[in-house]
C-alpha cells in the first residue's frame, strides 16, 4: 500500500487538475461539479482513508472524509473520528486534516464539530464568534496538555494566493462562514507547507500518534469529556442569543390522521419495530427542547390571558422546571371553559419533523389523562419556536391507527 504522506502530496498536486477538469459555466459563472468517476475523486475519498485506517488498525476509529456533495467543497476535509464519543463530524470533537483552498497546505488538528453551534446560532459570524468563545473555554482546560508541543495558527482560505483565487473565483459567503467556522473550531492546530517541502511518512505518522495520543487524554479526562459535550450551552446566553419579538398571535390545529399508516398494517402483518438506539440527548437538543417548553408555556399564557381567561394563565404550571418529579408532561395548563389539559412539549431545530420519541412514563400519562392530555409539536427551536400542531389523546389514536408507535430500545432483564 502506498504511503499515507505520498498519497497526500498526489492529491494536492492533483487539486488544480482535478477543478479544472470539473468546471462547469452556466451564464458566465463556473461551477465546479462532483464527478466520483474521476480519479482524484477516489484518491482523496478511498485512497487516503483506506490508508489511514490500515495504520489505526482499531475498529473503534471512523475515518471520514468530504471533497463535496453535489459541488467540489472550498475546503476538502480528512477527519478520525473514536465511536465511542461520535460518528459525524458535526457535533462532539475529533481529529481532522483540513487542506487549505489550494490545496498546497494541510492542518492537523482536534476539531470541534460545528454544526451542533450551527443548529442554535445561524449560519453567520455569531456562530462563528460562539464557536471561538467555546474553543478558547476548552483550551483552558487543556492547558496542561500543550507541555512539550508546539502548535501553529491555521489560515484556510489562502488569501495570498491571488492567482488561485482569481482563478477559481471568490468563496461564496455560505462557504466562507464554513471556513471561518473550522478555523475558529481548531484546536492544537500544526501546518504542512506542502509547497516547501516534501512531508515525509515518518513525520506524518509520529504527527499523527501524537494526536491519537492527545484525542485519547481528552477523552479520559472527566472535565474535557463534560465541557465538550455541553459546549453549545456553555456559551448560549438567554438575554442575547433567544429571539426579541416571537409571534404568539397564531392558531394551532390537531395533526390529521396518517391514512398510510391502516393500509400499510394491511399490506403486511409484520410488526414494524425500529431497533435504532435512541440518540444521546446533545445539549443543542436540551436548548432545544427548552426553549419549545418555554415557547409552549407563553403561548399558553397568552391564549387564555385573550380569552378573557387572566386567573387561569397564572394558574398554569411549569412542570418543566421541577427536577424532582417527572408526571409525563411538561406544562399542566387550562381550556377555556377552566378544565384541566397536560401537554407533553416535543420540539425540533427543523421546520417539519413526522415522529418524535416518547417515554414510558409519557404513554403511561397520555393512557391516565385519555382526552386531557396533549402532545404539542414545536418546530424552529430555538432560533423562531411555533407549534406545529397538536395531538389529543395519542393512545386512542394509536388505537385507530391514526397515529403509529414503535419501540426504539429493547431492555433485556437477567
Amino acid at each position: 500500500m502506498s504511503k499515507i504522506s505520498e498519497l497526500i502530496h498526489q492529491f494536492s498536486d492533483d487539486w488544480v487538475p482535478f477543478l479544472e477538469s470539473s468546471r462547469k459555466i452556466n451564464n458566465d459563472k463556473s461551477f465546479f461539479v462532483i464527478d466520483k468517476e474521476k480519479s482524484t475523486y477516489k484518491l482523496f475519498n478511498i485512497d487516503i482513508p483506506n490508508a489511514i485506517r490500515s495504520f489505526l488498525k482499531d475498529k473503534k476509529f471512523k475515518v471520514d472524509s468530504s471533497l463535496g456533495q453535489t459541488n467540489i467543497a472550498a475546503i476538502p476535509w480528512i477527519a478520525i473520528l473514536n465511536k465511542e464519543i461520535t460518528s459525524s463530524v458535526q457535533e462532539e470533537f475529533y481529529i481532522v486534516y483540513l487542506f487549505s483552498r489550494n490545496a498546497k497546505k494541510v492542518y492537523l488538528s482536534i476539531g470541534i464539530g460545528a454544526q451542533q453551534f450551527v443548529d442554535i446560532f445561524g449560519e453567520n459570524k455569531k456562530c462563528t464568534k460562539k464557536i471561538g468563545l467555546a474553543n478558547q473555554r476548552l483550551l483552558g482546560y487543556c492547558n496542561y496538555l500543550k507541555k512539550g508541543h508546539s502548535f501553529s495558527q491555521i489560515e484556510l482560505s489562502n488569501s495570498e494566493d491571488f492567482n488561485f483565487n482569481k482563478r477559481f473565483n471568490s468563496i461564496s459567503p455560505k462557504s466562507l462562514h464554513k471556513i471561518a467556522n473550522y478555523e475558529a473550531g481548531c484546536l492544537f492546530t500544526r501546518e504542512y507547507d506542502l509547497s516547501v517541502e516534501r512531508l515525509s511518512e515518518e513525520v506524518f505518522l509520529e504527527d499523527l500518534k501524537e494526536y491519537l495520543i492527545l484525542y485519547k487524554k481528552m477523552s479520559a479526562d472527566p472535565a474535557i469529556k463534560n465541557l465538550i459535550s455541553n459546549l453549545p450551552v456553555s456559551v448560549f446566553d438567554q438575554d442575547e442569543d433567544l429571539p426579541k419579538n416571537v409571534d404568539l398571535e397564531y392558531q394551532i390545529n390537531p395533526f390529521p390522521p396518517n391514512l398510510e399508516i391502516k393500509k400499510s398494517r394491511e399490506r403486511s402483518n409484520k410488526t414494524s419495530i425500529n431497533n435504532r438506539s435512541a440518540k444521546k440527548n446533545s445539549i443543542s437538543k436540551q436548548i432545544v427542547g427548552k426553549e419549545g417548553e418555554k415557547h409552549v408555556y407563553d403561548f399558553e399564557y397568552n391564549r387564555l390571558k385573550k380569552s378573557g381567561n387572566i386567573d387561569l394563565a397564572e394558574r398554569i404550571v411549569k412542570q418543566y422546571e421541577d427536577k424532582t418529579n417527572f408526571p409525563g408532561y411538561d406544562i399542566q395548563s387550562f381550556d377555556e371553559s377552566g378544565g384541566e389539559i397536560f401537554i407533553e412539549v416535543k420540539s425540533t431545530e427543523g421546520l417539519k419533523r413526522n415522529n418524535f420519541e416518547i417515554s414510558e412514563n409519557e404513554i403511561a400519562a397520555a393512557r391516565k389523562l385519555k382526552e386531557k392530555y396533549f402532545i404539542y409539536h414545536v418546530v424552529n427551536s430555538p432560533k423562531n419556536p411555533k407549534i406545529d400542531g397538536f395531538i389529543q389523546d395519542p393512545i386512542s389514536k394509536i388505537a385507530r391507527e391514526e397515529i403509529k408507535i414503535e419501540p426504539l430500545n429493547h431492555k433485556i432483564r437477567f
